[in-house]
């Protein structure tokens, strides 16, 4: 609604809404106008006595979100079930918003049940392109950043890479990098 210079109040969530505050008729209007041209999933119900005009999801979009949340959810297991090393996975759909996973042969259920239930993380690390810097601050232990052509960085410490700290030839550390 900035864009559009539409002046707003206040936008306030209840429920699966959005209530959002309007000056006057003239903006409450102009705010519809806005909205519908620029986000045609919404619904809106406007209240022309207190200027606040209410905001939710179509039934149809939250339809939608759910199904592509479902078939994401799907491809993920089949991902995970793949680490399992099961012959053939059944993995489909049963219902709006459950899913069925049989795992034929698998004898580990405890392991089975492990993996398709993990939580998945994400880890960010800082990579110091500058090793005599990087050197010092992990207190003599040497971190090594490898550029292999056409990837990103890679970053292997000692123990990774199997030097325990003695120095290797620049070919070494090629060929470590072309198995990543």
């Amino acid at each position: 609604m900035k864009n559009q210079k539409v002046r707003y109040g206040t936008i306030k969530r209840a429920g699966t809404n959005l209530e959002v505050q309007l000056r006057d008729a003239e903006t409450l209007k102009a705010a519809e106008d806005a909205i519908a041209r620029t986000i045609p999933v919404l619904t809106q119900n406007a209240d022309e006595t207190t200027f606040k005009l209410t905001l939710g999801l179509k039934p149809e979009e939250i339809t939608r979100i759910q199904g592509d949340a479902v078939k994401q959810n799907i491809t993920t297991l089949h991902n995970r079930v793949n680490e399992l090393g099961v012959a053939e996975p059944i993995i489909q759909q049963a219902g709006p918003n459950r899913i069925v996973v049989q795992l034929p042969g698998v004898q580990d259920t405890a392991k089975a049940k492990d993996i398709l239930g993990r939580t998945a993380t994400l880890q960010v690390r800082m990579v110091e392109d500058d090793r005599g810097q990087g050197q010092r601050r992990a207190g003599g232990q040497c971190t090594r950043l490898l550029r292999p052509a056409g990837r990103s960085h890679v970053q292997r410490s000692a123990e990774d890479s199997g030097t325990q700290g003695r120095g290797t030839d620049r070919r070494q550390h090629q060929r470590r990098a072309s198995r990543l």
